[in-house]
C-alpha cells in the first residue's frame, strides 16, 4: 500500500484507464520516498488492474537497478540495448510494456544518450 500519494494514484489510474499515459515519466527525489514502489504499483495496475505492490511476476515490466555486486554500480549501454529489445516486443497481458530504472543517476553518459534515442 502506498501512503500519501492518493492524488497521484487517482491521476495515474485515470490516465491508464483512458489509455492516455505518456511514453515516459521521471519520479525524482530523495531515496526512501516510494518512487520505485509507485512505479511497481503502476506496472501492477497496468498488468493486473490492482494499484498495489505486485505479488505476482510482472511479465510486462522490466526492472533495472545498478549492480553493485558484479560491477561498479553503473548502468551501461548494454543494459539500454536490453531495454530497447524488451520494449520493442508486443505486450501479451497488458496494453503496454514498462521499464523501471531505479537510480537512473547510475546511467553512464553513453547509456543516457542511448536511452534518449
Amino acid at each position: 500500500m502506498i501512503y500519501g500519494y492518493d492524488k497521484l494514484v487517482k491521476i495515474f489510474k485515470r490516465l491508464a484507464l483512458e489509455n492516455n499515459l505518456s511514453h515516459g515519466y521521471i519520479f525524482f527525489g530523495e531515496s526512501g520516498l516510494g518512487k520505485a514502489t509507485f512505479g511497481k504499483c503502476l506496472a501492477n495496475f497496468m498488468e493486473f488492474g490492482e494499484f498495489t505492490e505486485p505479488t505476482r511476476v510482472l511479465s510486462e515490466c522490466l526492472m533495472i537497478k545498478p549492480d553493485f555486486k558484479n560491477s561498479d554500480g553503473v548502468i551501461g549501454i548494454d543494459t539500454i540495448r536490453e531495454i530497447k529489445k524488451f520494449l520493442y516486443a508486443l505486450p501479451v497481458s497488458s496494453k503496454r510494456r514498462i521499464t523501471l530504472i531505479d537510480n537512473a543517476d547510475a546511467l553512464t553518459p553513453q547509456a543516457q544518450n542511448a536511452i534518449l534515442k
